[in-house]
């Protein structure tokens, strides 16, 4: 199996990544330990396939996170739970599948959530309750079930809210 951007994991000073608006392909590479002083990766709009490497939650300083529009699969891996410093995550635009955990509201500086174009099939986790600095969160287009947890109403900075093109059923919460 190819994997695409192999050698730029060893830049160890890296601080920022942008490889967007290209036709770049493959899998995203496995072995991104050297990349400790990164704060952004944008390889937005191009084809990559495959999973996201679990190795980017080793990206501790990660502050922004763009992977939209590329052909990513499967689920976001559970080590993305200790990028405690990302403010944005932009993965619209992909095939991701599986279900939204709960460790998601472990991301507490995220400002920015989009997950939008996807095709989750699952309620909206309990835990982005405790996302309390988020100002956008973007959910539409997916497959998305259940009502909308009332521990959203804890998202007091919540400025843009799209669950639209999904199968949320209920009442509006109180909150809305």
């Amino acid at each position: 199996m190819d994997y695409c951007l192999r050698g730029l994991w060893s830049l160890e000073g890296l601080r920022s990544l942008d490889l967007s608006d290209n036709l770049l392909e493959g899998e995203i590479s496995k072995g991104n330990n050297g990349l400790s002083n990164l704060r952004g990766i944008s390889l937005r709009n191009n084809q990559f396939t495959g999973d996201v490497p679990d190795g980017i939650g080793d990206c501790l300083l990660l502050r922004s996170v763009d992977l939209s529009e590329n052909f990513l699969s499967g689920g976001l891996p559970r080590l993305m739970q200790k990028l405690t410093l990302c403010n944005d995550l932009v993965l619209h635009k992909n095939r991701f599948t599986e279900e939204l955990l709960e460790w998601i509201g472990d991301m507490r500086s995220l400002v920015t959530l989009d997950l939008s174009e996807n095709n989750f099939r699952c309620q909206i986790p309990n835990a982005v309750g405790k996302l309390k600095s988020l100002n956008f969160l973007n959910v539409s287009k997916n497959g998305l079930t259940g009502s909308m947890p009332e521990s959203m109403s804890n998202c007091l900075n919540l400025l843009v809210l799209d669950i639209s093109h999904n199968s949320l059923i209920g009442n509006l919460p109180f909150w809305v």
